[in-house]
């Protein structure tokens, strides 16, 4: 009795519209739990879309069909794969960021993601307010090749050379913008050389170039300079991640990183999947965990392997402090170096 004399009088004591207030605040609070609950348990009901946001037919795409396939099986729903190219995947992006964040939207995002920003004001949405991470589902690291007439066989010998002469080498890139090229910037800005840029309009035509010793050097795609290597057309020098490759020759070859100076040097190329912002936390746990288990998969792992990748599979948090991370970086690459779109 005394108990319930008390609690009655704390509640006499107590205005009648805070108590209504705070009776609204825990209603509206419920409701919107139990909206995002019932939001999570019926998705997906109907067919799912991921961006491509590049042409058909290279890595983007086809890792984007391999998700489509999974996600098809594991959540009972189609998935269809749409190609969006152009503007180095900003119009994809813009398609992504303009959806519905309801998680039956998704695209295949991959480095120049958060390289873009860096070079161009005009970036038609915000990298880490318009969308959100889903997954990053594998990396690779680039390789550093080199032409056989070029006379050096490690990178401290490739620093010595090229500052020898600043005019003598040149390195292609798969595009201007793109991770070849900001890997070579961030070689110049920490070996304090001038090594000559020469962006190309895609792999083939700069790998071409290489071979035929038009240009000196390049940071490759393993798919592309492991054969060269192998074939004695090319000479590996380096590796461009943290730590060494073991998918690329064994690991064989040394990283950049391990170069004096090149301490903190980790350039590599990424894919991943990525959302409009605001799609509700249980529904990108739902498609991340989907994603994760299908690229983990022995059968798809080993495709992404033979290609030099190396499967990651993260929550979303992850991903998103990776990208704005790499967002920060960049820029800072870009503005030392003074590195310009050409």
């Amino acid at each position: 009795m005394l108990i319930n004399a008390s609690i009655s009088k704390c509640w006499q004591a107590v205005p009648f519209h805070r108590i209504a207030a705070a009776l609204l605040a825990c209603l509206l609070a419920a409701s919107a739990w139990f909206s995002s609950v019932s939001l999570a348990q019926e998705f997906p009901n109907r067919p799912l879309r991921i961006i491509v946001p590049y042409p058909p037919g290279g890595s983007v795409d086809a890792l984007g069909r391999i998700v489509a396939n999974g996600l098809s099986k594991s959540l009972g729903q189609p998935v269809i794969v749409q190609n969006h190219p152009g503007a180095s995947g900003n119009i994809g992006g813009k398609m992504l960021v303009d959806a519905k964040p309801d998680g039956y939207t998704l695209m295949v995002s991959a480095t120049p993601l958060v390289i873009n920003p860096s070079f161009r004001d005009n970036t038609p949405f915000d990298v880490l307010n318009n969308m959100i991470g889903v997954t990053l589902l594998a990396r690779q690291s680039f390789v550093l090749v080199v032409h056989p007439s070029v006379k050096a066989t490690t990178v401290s010998e490739l620093i010595s050379l090229a500052k020898s002469d600043p005019k003598l080498l040149t390195y292609g890139s798969h595009s201007a913008g793109g991770g070849t090229h900001i890997a070579g910037e961030l070689f110049n800005t920490l070996a304090g050389t001038k090594i000559l840029h020469v962006p190309y309009s895609g792999q083939g035509p700069a790998s071409v170039n290489l071979l035929g010793g038009v240009n000196s050097m390049m940071f490759d795609s393993p798919s592309t300079a492991i054969p060269q290597i192998k074939a004695g057309k090319l000479r590996g020098l380096a590796t461009t991640g943290a730590q060494r490759a073991p998918l690329i020759l064994n690991g064989e070859l040394p990283t950049i990183s391990e170069t004096k100076g090149f301490e903190e040097y980790s350039v590599l190329a990424w894919q991943g999947i990525s959302a409009p912002a605001g799609v509700p936390k249980d529904i990108l746990n739902k498609l991340s965990a989907a994603i994760n288990a299908h690229v983990r998969s022995s059968e798809v792992t080993g495709i992404l392997n033979n290609a030099g990748f190396e499967v990651v599979g993260t929550t979303s948090d992850e991903f998103q402090a990776i990208i704005k991370k790499e967002l920060e970086m960049f820029k800072e690459v870009v503005k030392k170096s003074g590195a310009k779109l050409e």
